[in-house]
Formats: structure tokens, C-alpha cells, sequence
């Protein structure tokens, strides 16, 4: 056997605290027996609540006794109806109004792409060439007589 000097057992006991080999040993023991159990209870404590959320999460076939729903009489069903309605009405007028803001724009661009421009930077929506209608004046007083006027091919 190999003897071991005084300095190195001082060395060894100044963690030791003056106890023997036998005292180490089982105070590891004991420790890891309890680090085990502390380990074991963790486990059983968590699995215990794991059954106790999925018993009331999952499990449970009770159903509310009280509840906060509404439920419609005959008078609520016939206003409802009639809000319905109502609704119904006023989504057909706005298709309606929508269909007629597009024909009246479909005619606004016909009417822009029928314009005839004239040098003088005016323009007519009518499709008459300026030679085909000269309306005759009043000598009086300059303005167009409607009962002298030349009759247009669309006046037929």
C-alpha cells in the first residue's frame, strides 16, 4: 500500500471536514435518494395535473346548465324578416343606380369620341359636317331665325 503523507490527508479532509470515508459515501448516497424522490415527486405532481386538465378540457361531458344565448321569438323572426327585406330592397336599388351610372357613362364616351373639333377651339357632339347646315340669320338682329333655318336629314 502506498502511504499517503500528512499533507495530502490534510488536503483531502479540508473538504471533508474532519469525516471519514464511510461518512462521504453515504452522504452522497442519501443525496442522490433524494435528489431521486424530489425527481419522482415532480413527476407524479406533474401528472397529476395533466389528468386534471385533460378531465375538465377534454373528458368532461358536462354542458353548461346556464347559458347567455339568444333565443328569437315570433316577433324577432318577423322583424328580422323584415330588416331583411329591407336590406334586399336597398341592394337591388344600388345594382339598379350602378347599372344606370354605367350607361350614362358608356353614353358620356360615346358622345366625347363623337365630338367633332373645330380650329377655333370649340366642339359639337353632333355628327353634321359644318357644309350640310348653315342656318340664315335675322338682318334685324343678328340672331338665328328658327323659322328660316335649313331643315338637317335628321329633322325626318
Amino acid at each position: 500500500m502506498q502511504r499517503r503523507t500528512n499533507k495530502q490527508i490534510e488536503e483531502d479532509n479540508k473538504y471533508r471536514q474532519g469525516r471519514s470515508n464511510e461518512q462521504v459515501e453515504s452522504s452522497y448516497k442519501a443525496l442522490s435518494i433524494a435528489i431521486c424522490g424530489v425527481i419522482a415527486l415532480m413527476l407524479v405532481y406533474g401528472a397529476i395535473e395533466l389528468y386534471k386538465h385533460c378531465e375538465h378540457h377534454y373528458w368532461s361531458n358536462d354542458v353548461p346548465k346556464e347559458n347567455n344565448y339568444w333565443i328569437p321569438n315570433e316577433a324577432d323572426k318577423l322583424w328580422l324578416d323584415s330588416l331583411y327585406e329591407q336590406v334586399k330592397r336597398t341592394e337591388d336599388d344600388v345594382l339598379e343606380l350602378n347599372e344606370s351610372v354605367n350607361r350614362i357613362d358608356r353614353k358620356i364616351d360615346e358622345i366625347m369620341l363623337r365630338r367633332i373639333d373645330y380650329p377655333d377651339g370649340t366642339w359639337d357632339s353632333i355628327k353634321v359636317k359644318p357644309s350640310e347646315f348653315k342656318p340664315k340669320t335675322d338682318k334685324v338682329d343678328g340672331e338665328l331665325s328658327s323659322m328660316n333655318r335649313e331643315k338637317l336629314p335628321t329633322d325626318e
